[in-house]
């Protein structure tokens, strides 16, 4: 289990194919957050 400050390894898909970057562990949560709110079903607002 890496430790919650670690930088995490997110392979993006770049103009030269897939690349590795470094993403600092808040970034990357926030991205997980944003992802998973995503996938959730929109409430329809009358």
């Amino acid at each position: 289990m890496p430790s919650r400050d670690a930088p995490r390894r997110v392979w993006v898909q770049g103009k030269q194919g897939k690349q590795c970057r470094d993403v600092p562990w808040r970034v990357w949560k926030l991205g997980e957050m944003r992802r998973a709110i995503a996938k959730l079903p929109q409430p329809i607002l009358p």
